[in-house]
């Protein structure tokens, strides 16, 4: 890769003498802590001798812990030295052996995390300081050069320090370098202050998103602990700032304001006014820190809240002198001896530094650096910025252009890489790296804080930004084809945080001028409509964008793409997750880049693969998934499973993947081919967890049948059985260094294993009441765990003895998974209510938490480099995070679909069927409007649902209520027929898999996860009482006719019989011999029914309390069941796929019904006792006549791609075809 470094004119003892003078040591206190001898500092510092490569390192560490380097540009400063040290070593050194280059990762280690830099005793502070002190400097660029502003500076220190300023704006034009300043500022008074945050708005954050992250920096408090209304959040960080003095930047905040005709001076866009009252109040209340805005407009908050002596404060920044300007001039080569033609020329430019580094390089380019012959050019003469940069960018040649859109269009710096496939080369070529080359010498473009990638200041961002949108409308409404092909106006496979910002930023824009040009949206989407009919004209090697950015905008413009014909062209980056494509022609068409919504389930297990190019993700839905990371696109869809996949992981070669399941088995599986190699049938029960060891010869797994396995992986064979625990063994790890095996129990405890002896060293007993991860530290000395509790537990494994306590500080955070990043140095944990957080090892502090999901986080993987973390919870979404990336956004959401059933219930008068699952509404099918096909995709009314599967629906006896139970860990209830306002119903426990109303309608029983039975008032939505005794979760409830009794149906495979009045258990029924999912009582009290994963349901006497009758006839895991209300019929459904109707009396089968294609988890009769509703996975609802025996209605909403045409499409792997195909695309 091309370095962009300028040559090292600085010799290596004058590089040293400056940074050692700026850490205020002397020679011989710099040479102690080497250690060295003073007289050798010397002979570096003259040149006299060069140091060797160990006490170079040494160096650099203690320049990086004294913090000489210039921020944002630390690296560079560190090469350079290095550099200058090899250059002089390999020119004077007559040996074969040269000089070693420069170690990126470990500078990269060194100074990780770059965001919080701690500062002790750091000689030559001056005043009364704290002892430590945090700096965020976020986005703030490096200053490579810096150029007077002596006096701005000096009166600016007077104001931060001397006078005590609370609220101080920079202001001036794009260029002027009120960035530039503000860094410098903050560089010379960083001492003052306890805390630093430097922040851009650029891309306009929030004014929530900056105070929550401002916050959680200064607090140490988890997002999702903050108050959620803004004056609130703004109290708070006014307390904050009271007890520690800080400074805060936040940079171009002329993004939030205003802009365009019309719009009034210093007010803010809507939905930022916010901003408004955070500068208010930090204005008038008293505190000790300080704020200071850049912008090239006034806030009009400071109008009345600044003056002289306020403590508010206003600086407009005028150009440079003619004697600082003089130095850029210089700089940039362009020499003049006549001082009069220098200032003629700054004077020209108002002495604005961007505009004379520009108008610099086109001197020296078109006047042979002769600044008096383009002065006399009158044909040169141009205005303020816009018409410099607009000159400048005209005289660019064609690629340079296309680089400059593009760099507009990415948003953010990016690599000579992903502009090589922007362009659509292969590769990076020459031309594409003179023209890198010749934008930088021209100041149109820089390189960013790491080598090697390019971006664009902000003044010319939005320069080129916006002629782009300009050029952009001027196509399609003179239906030409030029950028609107050779770029695009959004990347569907950008980071997520990206996309946004350049549907913002470009996307919007255009159609905003696309409107306001032809007066409405309808005359728009017309224009668009005929972009697309001369787009078949071209032919596609000449389409390039054009046809996926056509898409995007005919889809942001109207959110309707239903019937659109794009058959036969390129649809490049069109982003199309979530979209509905029904009856869309994608024929012949190059969908190369485009993403969908994929057909995957709640994702219960992540992992990356070793070279971290690949993501694996397990669903519920016994598939497995293989996504290429960068492109976001999904490459394998592994399938055999029958049951939830727990848990995946690599082999360290990255060769071999496996799979373990609650169907019991470990799948082995090829990942080049995707095919399974070996299926091994494990475990007596389902397995929760698998961990391959460090050298890739051992698998463990771990199940709920309390025993932890070691398999070899090589021939599949068992090489030893670990039991110890008593309870579920929930999570298993091998140490880094191979030598031990963790397991984590719901027995309370954590077991360390010896692998070569096969035996229990250390059984680590804790508070918790259970143990949900467990992992090692990568140094192998230290092992973590996490329960049903909202901390996480850190041992040494040498002693047991507990080290730390990891608090969430909120007691809905009750963390379930937990990962070590690379380095040892931070730690990923998922929690209960969504939250996830990054630790601080050394302090025991997170970093920062955000809501990365709805609710329960299943799994976290660190990507191998440490700069990744995958996510996934139950929304049916796997999310990839940037650690660096201090706002919490996502760096790619992997979203899935599945319209699986989880419910069916209808209402006491039958006139409404009730459907629920996975589609995020509740669905309410009128009885009397039902079509007369068969097969009705008639729109049902529905309610919103934004949280996760809905596991159980029920009425209330009188039809008052609907409840639901999910995953969310909590029981909705609906007033009907208003179905507005629900109630949320939260107890202590976990997911809700079932809800029963009493028959008098006043209470209402949940279970859930915590082995317990919740009894709610209906009226109130108090908790009346809990009903404990199951050894696991509970799976099903149900009232006895007469309200006195309740039933209920456990993991523990029994089914227990309660008194409601005083909460006592009565009775225990066992002879299941596997979970017992469901339970319900016959009409007339008399017995109970309860369906298992043993196959059976089991007839019990409710007074003699024996089993009277077994049912067999189901091939699989039965999961429904119920009773017709006359008695006659009980119905169950099944894992099979079938319907089984059994005699009410006898328990007789009476019919078998047949149709669905996944398993049936919903069942209900109708009150007329005539039709059975049931529900599946496959995402219908059929009606059956139960006299007749057969279907005679099935249910469904469309699917997103019903009758979408991808015909011989291309730019699609098999999995994505498969997966469009199971959204109803039809090939």
């Amino acid at each position: 890769m091309l370095s962009f470094n300028p040559p090292i004119k600085t010799s290596p003892g004058e590089l040293l003498k400056k940074l050692r003078i700026r850490t205020g040591l002397t020679q011989a206190e710099l040479g102690a802590l080497v250690p060295i001898s003073e007289k050798m500092i010397r002979n570096w510092e003259t040149d006299t001798n060069l140091p060797k490569a160990g006490n170079l390192k040494k160096l650099i560490e203690i320049f990086w812990q004294r913090q000489v380097f210039v921020a944002g540009i630390e690296q560079e400063e560190a090469l350079d030295l290095w550099n200058s040290v090899k250059a002089v070593f390999d020119a004077t050194t007559r040996t074969y052996n040269e000089y070693p280059g420069f170690d990126e990762g470990w500078f990269y280690e060194l100074t990780r995390p770059a965001k919080f830099l701690k500062i002790i005793g750091q000689p030559g502070i001056e005043g009364n300081l704290a002892e430590s002190h945090f700096q965020d400097w976020g986005e703030a660029p490096g200053l490579e050069t810096f150029h007077g502003r002596e006096k701005e500076l000096e009166l600016l220190n007077k104001w931060l320090v001397d006078d005590g300023c609370r609220l101080v704006a920079l202001l001036g034009m794009g260029g002027i370098g009120k960035t530039s300043l503000s860094v410098k500022l903050t560089q010379q008074v960083k001492e003052q202050f306890e805390v630093i945050i430097w922040r851009s708005l650029r891309n306009a954050p929030l004014v929530e998103t900056i105070l929550d992250d401002t916050l959680e920096f200064l607090s140490t408090t988890p997002k999702t602990a903050l108050p959620e209304d803004l004056n609130s959040k703004i109290s708070l960080l006014i307390d904050n700032l009271r007890k520690k003095r800080c400074l805060i930047v936040l940079d171009n905040a002329e993004s939030i304001l205003q802009e365009g005709t019309g719009s009034r001076a210093g007010h803010y866009r809507k939905g930022y006014e916010g901003y408004g009252r955070l500068i208010e109040r930090l204005g008038q209340t008293n505190h000790t820190s300080c704020l200071v805005i850049t912008s090239r407009e006034k806030p009009r908050e400071f109008n009345y809240l600044g003056g002289s002596k306020a403590p508010v404060r206003v600086l407009n920044l005028a150009g440079l002198e003619d004697a600082e300007a003089c130095e850029i001039l210089a700089d940039k080569g362009l020499l003049n001896s006549d001082q009069e033609v220098y200032n003629a020329l700054i004077g020209r430019y108002s002495g604005n530094p961007l505009a004379l580094k520009i108008v610099a390089e086109f001197i020296l380019d078109v006047f042979n650096g002769q600044i008096g012959a383009f002065l006399k050019s009158s044909r040169m003469v141009f205005g303020d910025i816009t018409d410099l940069l607009s000159e400048q960018f005209d005289r660019l040649n064609d690629l340079e252009k296309q680089v400059m859109y593009w760099l507009a269009v990415e948003r953010e710096p990016v690599s000579l890489e992903t502009l090589a496939a922007d362009l659509l080369l292969t590769e990076p070529d020459k031309d594409l790296l003179e023209t890198l080359s010749s934008l930088r010498r021209r100041s149109m473009a820089e390189t960013g804080e790491i080598t090697n990638v390019f971006t664009l200041q902000p003044v010319v961002m939005e320069f080129v930004t916006d002629r782009f949108t300009r050029e952009i409308c001027n196509e399609i409404e003179s239906g030409h084809f030029g950028l609107l092909a050779s770029h695009a106006v959004m990347k569907a496979q950008a980071r997520e945080y990206v996309r946004k910002n350049q549907i913002h930023f470009i996307l919007k824009p255009v159609l905003a001028r696309l409107t306001v040009n032809n007066k409405d949206q309808a005359a728009v989407q017309e224009l668009l409509r005929r972009m697309v009919a001369l787009l078949r004209e071209k032919r596609l090697s000449e389409q390039g964008y054009a046809g996926g950015n056509l898409v995007n905008l005919l889809y942001h413009l109207t959110r309707d793409l239903r019937g659109y014909d794009f058959s036969g062209l390129n649809i490049w980056q069109a982003y199309l997750q979530g979209v509905d494509l029904q009856g869309v022609n994608f024929s012949y068409s190059n969908l190369t880049g485009s993403v969908f919504t994929e057909t995957f389930n709640v994702i219960w297990s992540v992992a990356f693969s070793p070279d971290g190019r690949f993501l694996a993700a397990g669903g519920i839905n016994g598939e497995v998934r293989f996504w290429r990371l960068k492109e976001g696109q999904q490459v394998h869809t592994l399938t055999g499973h029958t049951d939830w996949v727990a848990s995946v992981a690599f082999s360290p070669d990255g060769c071999l993947f496996v799979s373990g399941s609650h169907d019991r088995t470990l799948k082995f599986w090829d990942i080049e081919t995707g095919r399974c190699v070996r299926t091994i049938v494990a475990h007596d029960d389902m397995i929760w967890s698998i961990a391959m060891s460090p050298d890739g010869k051992m698998l463990a797994s771990a199940s709920k049948d309390h025993l932890v396995k070691i398999w070899d992986v090589a021939s599949g064979q068992c090489l030893a059985t670990l039991a110890g625990h008593t309870n579920w063994v929930n999570s298993v790890a091998f140490s880094p260094d191979g030598a031990l095996l963790a397991s984590g129990s719901n027995d309370q405890t954590i077991k360390l294993w010896d692998v070569a002896t096969r035996r229990c060293i250390r059984t680590i007993q804790s508070e918790h009441d259970m143990f949900w991860s467990v992992a090692f530290s990568p140094d192998s000395k230290m092992v973590a765990g996490c329960g049903n509790r909202p901390s996480i537990g850190l041992w040494e494994v040498a002693s047991g003895h507990q080290l730390k306590e990891l608090e969430t500080q909120s007691p809905d955070s009750v963390v379930y998974s937990i990962v070590f990043s690379p380095d040892g140095k931070s730690l990923f944990s998922g929690s209960k209510d969504g939250t996830l957080y990054l630790w601080d090892l050394s302090s025991g502090n997170h970093l920062k938490s955000w809501p990365g999901h709805h609710s329960w986080v299943r799994s976290v993987a660190f990507s191998p480099d440490g700069l990744l973390v995958a996510s996934c919870g139950e929304e049916q979404n796997v999310k990839v995070w940037d650690v660096r990336n201090t706002l919490g956004e996502s760096y790619r959401t992997l979203q899935g679909y599945s319209h699986r059933i989880g419910a069916v219930t209808f209402s006491p008068d039958g006139r409404i069927l009730t459907s629920g699952g996975d589609e995020q509404v509740i669905r309410l099918w009128e009885m009397d409007n039902l079509g007369a096909t068969e097969e009705d995709y008639r729109q049902a009314r529905t309610i919103p649902w934004q949280t996760s599967f809905i596991l159980s629906l029920q009425y209330s006896p009188d039809g008052q209520w609907l409840a639901a139970g999910s995953y969310d860990w909590s029981v909705k209830l609906w007033k009907t027929p208003q179905w507005d306002n629900p109630r949320t119903l939260r107890g202590e426990g976990g997911t809700v898999w079932g809800v029963a109303f009493s028959p008098d309608n006043r209470w209402l029983a949940s279970s859930d996860y915590t082995n317990s039975i919740t009894l709610w008032d209906v009226t109130t939505g108090e908790c009346i009482r809990t009903l404990e005794g199951h050894k696991e979760q509970v799976w099903s409830v149900a009232f006895s006719p007469d309200g006195e009794k309740l039933a209920s149906a456990s993991d523990d495979q029994t089914v227990r019989l309660w008194d409601i009045e005083s909460g006592k258990c009565l009775a225990i029924f066992e002879g299941h011999k596997r979970l017992v999912w469901s339970v319900v009582f016959s009409p007339d009290g008399q017995r109970l029914a309860s369906a298992s994963d043993d196959h059976t349901i089991r007839l019990w006497d409710i007074y003699s309390r024996q089993c009277f009758k077994v049912l067999e006839g189901h091939k699989d895991r039965l999961r429904a069941l119920t009773y017709s209300q006359d008695g006659r019929y009980l119905a169950s459904g099944s894992y099979d796929q079938t319907v089984f109707l059994w005699d009410g009396r006898s328990g007789e089968p009476v019919a078998q019904l047949h149709g669905h294609q996944e398993v049936v988890r919903g069942i209900a009769f109708h009150p007329a006792n005539e039709l059975l509703a049931t529900g599946s996975e496959d995402g219908t609802v059929r009606l059956w006549d139960i006299p007749a025996g057969k279907c005679i209605k099935i249910l469904r909403n469309r699917r997103p791609y019903e009758g979408m045409n991808i015909h011989q499409v291309k730019g699609l792997t098999l999995s994505q075809v498969e997966s469009l195909k199971d959204l109803g695309a039809i090939e």
